[in-house]
């Protein structure tokens, strides 16, 4: 059932007050309101607890590296944080590519020391790896 569109309501200065732009005002607040529940309603579906993301991201320099090297950084340390699960991590090679290149690149140890390693068949001049960690928090609703 689509929601009846939100209607703008002005109020000029000295005006007497309306009753009509009260009452759109407050079909304007249930429209607000049936949107909300409905997103907050999706959030619920086969869970116990409502739940909000925690996203971390940032980026960790490996700089130069020679043909068939393997370096190995560690990812920052409010990365885990007490209490909540064990985050997913992805990373992604954001330098550029030469021909006939290969690269690796992995994440492991999330749960103790997360860190990310990567590979390069070729000499790269500046590597760069981007990262995002995603968990979860679940939220009281009272």
């Amino acid at each position: 059932m689509p929601l009846d569109p939100f209607k703008p309501i002005t109020f000029n200065e000295g005006e007497p007050l309306d009753p009509n732009k009260l009452n759109d005002m407050q079909k304007n607040t249930n429209v607000a309101y049936q949107a909300s529940n409905v997103v907050y309603n999706s959030t619920l579906n086969a869970q116990s607890n409502p739940i909000v993301p925690v996203i971390k991201s940032g980026n960790l320099q490996f700089g130069k590296m020679a043909a068939k090297e393997i370096k190995t950084l560690t990812l920052p340390s409010d990365l885990l944080v007490a209490g909540l699960p064990t985050p997913q991590v992805v990373a992604s090679f954001r330098s550029k590519g030469a021909k006939d290149q290969i690269v690796t690149v992995s994440v492991h140890e999330i749960s103790t020391n997360p860190s990310i390693t990567v590979y390069t068949s070729t000499e790269i001049n500046n590597c760069l790896v981007d990262w995002i960690a995603v968990t979860y928090k679940e939220i009281t609703t009272s």
